[in-house]
C-alpha cells in the first residue's frame, strides 16, 4: 500500500517523513481468507481448460503463478480490468512442464478443444508456449522456475529478453479530491487497481468472440460478468 497518499494529510503524522512508514498487517494471511467465501463463487463461474504442451519448449512457473490477464480488454490503463468479475477475465496456472490450466469467461473468448464433452487441447506451436511463459516473467515477484529438460537456453534468452518489460509498479493509487469535514478535518477515498501486463497476449487456441469483439475498448472496463453476479 502506497503510505504517502494514507499519512500525508493526517496531522498526527506532520512530524513523520511518509517515505520512512511501512504499513504491514500482523496477520496478512487473513486479509485473502477474509474474501475466500465471497471470491470462490465468482471464481467458480469462470469455465476452466487444460493446454496440453507437445513442443520442445516447457511451460515455466515463478513465485507468483497465478497470472490474472484481460486479453478483451488490452489496451486499458486508466481503470481495472483484471477483476474476478470483469468481462474478459482470465486465470492462468501452470501445474507441470506440460500442462496448464486456464479459466476463462467464456462469454468472451472461444478455447479450441479436443472435443465436445473435452475442456482440453494440444499445444502444437512454440509461439503459443512462449505466449504463456511471458506471463510468468512479467508477472512474477522475484524468481522463475522451470523443469530444465528441454530448451534451456531459450528460456533463459526469453526470461533475459522480458526483465526489461517488467513493471516496477503493479498498481496504481487514485485520491479523490479532499472534502471538508464539519469537525474541521477533511477527508477523501483512496483505491487502487492493478495494471494489466505489458503483453498482447495471442494463443492460437484462444478467440476473442465476434460479437464481443466489436464493443469498443472505452466501454470494457465497465462490463461485468453477468453470471459472476447471479
Amino acid at each position: 500500500m502506497r503510505q504517502p497518499l494514507i499519512v500525508e494529510n493526517d496531522a498526527k503524522f506532520a512530524d513523520i517523513d511518509p517515505a520512512s512508514v511501512k504499513l504491514r498487517s500482523s496477520h496478512p494471511v487473513a486479509v485473502p481468507l477474509s474474501i475466500a467465501r465471497d471470491l470462490l463463487p465468482i471464481a467458480h463461474s469462470l469455465r476452466p481448460h487444460l493446454f496440453v504442451n507437445t513442443t520442445d519448449r516447457e511451460f515455466i512457473t515463478s513465485d507468483d503463478p497465478v497470472v490474472l490477464h484481460n486479453q478483451f480488454c488490452e489496451g486499458i490503463t486508466h481503470d481495472g480490468v483484471n477483476g474476478w468479475n470483469c468481462s474478459g477475465i482470465q486465470a492462468f496456472l501452470p501445474i507441470s512442464a506440460r500442462k496448464l490450466i486456464v479459466l476463462y469467461d467464456h462469454n468472451t473468448y472461444v478455447i479450441s478443444q479436443s472435443g465436445p464433452d473435452v475442456h482440453s487441447s494440444k499445444l502444437t506451436r512454440e509461439f503459443d508456449v512462449a505466449q504463456l511463459n511471458s506471463l510468468q516473467i512479467l508477472n512474477a515477484h522475484k524468481n522463475i522456475y522451470f523443469a530444465g529438460r528441454t530448451g534451456v537456453k531459450k528460456t533463459v534468452t526469453h526470461c533475459e529478453k522480458l526483465s526489461v518489460q517488467r513493471p516496477s509498479e503493479r498498481s496504481t493509487f487514485v485520491e479523490t479530491e479532499a472534502i471538508e469535514n464539519t469537525n474541521g478535518t477533511s477527508s477523501a477515498i483512496l483505491c487502487t487497481f492493478q495494471h494489466p501486463l505489458p503483453i498482447k497476449l495471442r494463443v492460437s487456441k484462444i478467440r476473442i468472440k465476434k460479437h464481443v469483439k466489436k464493443i469498443p475498448l472505452r466501454d470494457r472496463s465497465t462490463m461485468y460478468r453477468v453470471d459472476a453476479l447471479m
